[in-house]
């Protein structure tokens, strides 16, 4: 048999009630602790993503600074585009040498527009020289790609289309040629292999390069 248990005294009743409210007391001061604990660690989330926030428009007014840089460098292409276009035709260089090949130049256009704008078969022309029958179109670069070639040969095709489409070219044919600043050896193999004469910078000069044996230039 289990021992009888004492009856509860009074003094037994308040150590009772002593017991609980220390307990208590425990219980309420872990709890401050744990809300304490998660408002630190929220208010370090709000420092973290103050901190994200920040750095991300940083990021921005970084991106929006290289985009602004960019957008001047590509300003800056279009103008040595030009110049470089200028420097060709400029003092009838490149004129005197196509004419040297028996091509009878006898003016120049530049930026020349063809076709419905908008359209597949639009586009523009650097350069244009006129040869009676003949005429020369120049795309020009000032880093000559393979990709180039082929765009200009896509062109020229294009501008086939749009003179036959006009009767206009009934008697006229065209030849290509591209132009750069820097020009690659693969790529002026490239070219001429397409039957694309290659214009590019020797020294101060831009001269048509010498093309391999039994060369022809394709006509459009």
């Amino acid at each position: 048999m289990s021992a009888q248990q004492s009856p509860l005294t009074y003094e037994g009743f308040l150590e009772m009630l002593r017991r609980s409210a220390e307990e208590f007391d425990r219980k309420l001061d872990r709890m401050a602790e744990e809300a304490a604990k998660r408002q630190a660690e929220a208010a370090q989330r709000q420092v973290e993503s103050d901190r994200q926030f920040l750095e991300t428009k940083q990021i921005m007014r970084e991106n929006a600074k290289q985009m602004e840089k960019m957008r001047s460098e590509m300003g800056k292409w279009d103008s040595r585009i030009g110049r470089l276009v200028e420097h060709m035709v400029g003092g009838q260089h490149i004129v005197k040498q196509f004419q040297a090949l028996g091509y009878a130049i006898r003016g120049h256009a530049r930026n020349v527009s063809f076709g419905e704008q908008g359209t597949s078969d639009s586009g523009e022309i650097d350069l244009l020289l006129y040869d009676g029958n003949v005429n020369i179109l120049v795309e020009v670069k000032t880093n000559l790609q393979n990709e180039d070639v082929l765009e200009h040969i896509e062109q020229m095709e294009q501008y086939r289309r749009d003179v036959d489409s006009v009767g206009e070219g009934t008697n006229k044919k065209f030849i290509g040629a591209v132009a750069g600043a820097v020009v690659a050896e693969n790529v002026v193999k490239f070219a001429q292999r397409k039957g694309l004469y290659v214009i590019a910078q020797t020294g101060e000069n831009f001269d048509i390069l010498p093309v391999p044996e039994g060369f022809i230039a394709k006509k459009w």
